[in-house]
């Protein structure tokens, strides 16, 4: 133990030292999610001045976040845009989007790309042994950890928070941990966690989750997207019985579903009796329950997005969200009117995955309408706005739900997917939908 523990206090430091040893240009790299070293770009800048340029690699920033990324010299590479890189490409026009999927990350590392100049990434404390538990995420930091830990390029840094909930994990998946061994440097912290608030949900999320709450059945396995919706269908399931989770994201509503007592795992070819997902993100609540709960684990996103992997589910069931779609049946969940509005993330990977397991389905979701102040709008259009670019495409598409039913679209011709698909528009488009559909070329 004092092995470690010597090492440990070799290693440590603080943000402020760290920042002011780093050298212009600069390239980060983060955690994600509530891994996300806010502390270090906020360290960034009041202490980086000397850092004429910069180049920050986050994904799904909260709009407040992060004042040195509107300054000068300072450009913001992401997968996933957020409220602040929307921002930023209204203002600065500073953001570099890569469209990339979540299982991707991996791939990426595996080709030996060359590292950041730093990894920054939250953890929890280091034990007696010399480990740090990975805490809320586990989606590509044990591989970025792995892959960079003995590159002299890349300086690995973990800010051990002593308020992160100690979160399972499966051995042989590398176990959800770091070792003392494998980092340059420590920076002790004790700040709370970043919390995802809970969403209030909307009559449309109300009535989209009916829909989908009639399409899951006893035993089917779980996958749930962002949102309110998500834990308003986790709140009609807890009637349902024998069911398994596995998910990107465990959040506030898988939470409340599996202290129902309708999910018990028990279906599951692998890890039977575990709720298995890549990060959590949600309240203190959700926190305080993941501490060190055995009946929860995190794995890096391989393990868990992989279409082959969500493949071997028993009846896995994907719901997700989507923006637009258009009478061929086209989906588009990271584009809004020609332009991105977020990212891939593993929205193709689970739609995909889930249809090759046994008994399997892909759900999506959609309001039928947006209200603007220029008036109302139709989601569902006779073709996507140009520039948009489509997440689900045609011959994939599965199950798409609106306020106003589900349409199960795989299988169908286009002339019947168009007519299903109006008959879950909004009423006051359905007329000029079939105008529409009438016209256009097969």
């Amino acid at each position: 133990m004092s092995n470690v523990r010597d090492e440990y206090e070799q290693k440590k430091t603080t943000y402020e030292a760290l920042v002011k040893s780093l050298k212009s240009p600069l390239s980060v790299g983060t955690g994600n999610a509530p891994a996300k070293a806010h502390n270090f770009f906020y360290a960034l800048g009041d202490h980086g001045d000397h850092i004429e340029e910069m180049t920050l690699a986050v994904t799904n920033t909260f709009e407040d976040e992060y004042p040195i990324a509107f300054r000068d010299g300072v450009q913001i590479r992401t997968a996933f845009l957020g409220a602040l890189e929307r921002k930023l490409l209204k203002s600065h026009g500073n953001v570099e989007y890569r469209p990339t999927s979540f299982c991707d990350g991996k791939r990426f590392l595996d080709m030996n790309q060359p590292g950041p100049d730093i990894f920054v990434t939250v953890c929890g404390p280091m034990n007696d042994e010399g480990y740090f538990n990975m805490g809320l995420s586990a989606s590509l930091e044990y591989d970025f950890v792995s892959r960079f830990e003995n590159e002299d390029g890349t300086k690995i840094v973990l800010e051990a928070n002593s308020r992160m909930p100690h979160i399972m994990g499966i051995e042989e998946y590398g176990g959800h941990r770091f070792h003392i061994s494998q980092i340059d440097h420590v920076i002790e912290s004790n700040e709370p966690v970043i919390e995802l608030p809970r969403q209030e949900a909307s009559a449309s999320d109300v009535e989209m989750a009916k829909h989908v709450t009639d399409l899951i059945e006893d035993g089917a396995t779980l996958q749930f997207g962002f949102g309110a919706l998500p834990d308003v269908v986790a709140d009609n399931l807890k009637s349902r019985k024998n069911l398994s989770i596995h998910t990107e994201m465990v959040g506030d509503g898988c939470m409340e579903l599996i202290k129902s007592g309708a999910v018990t795992n028990a279906n599951k070819p692998e890890h039977k009796g575990i709720t298995l997902a890549a990060f959590a993100w949600g309240t203190k609540d959700l926190y305080d329950w993941l501490e060190r709960n055995e009946e929860v684990r995190l794995a890096p996103v391989m393990n868990v997005n992989f279409p082959p992997v969500l493949a071997r589910q028993h009846k896995m069931t994907s719901i997700n969200s989507i923006l637009q779609l258009d009478l061929r049946g086209q989906a588009t969940a990271h584009c809004l009117n020609g332009k991105t509005y977020s990212g891939l993330g593993g929205h193709f990977e689970h739609t995909f995955g889930a249809q090759l397991s046994p008994g399997g389905k892909s759900i999506l979701c959609l309001r039928s309408c947006a209200d603007l102040p220029s008036g109302r709008v139709s989601n569902i259009l006779p073709r996507l706005p140009e520039g948009t670019a489509v997440t689900t495409p045609e011959f994939i598409i599965d199950w798409v739900v609106t306020e106003y039913g589900a349409a199960h679209l795989k299988w169908l011709s286009l002339k019947d997917r168009m007519k299903a698909i109006i008959e879950i528009a909004h009423p006051d488009f359905r007329e000029e939908l079939e105008r529409d559909a009438a016209s256009l070329p097969l």
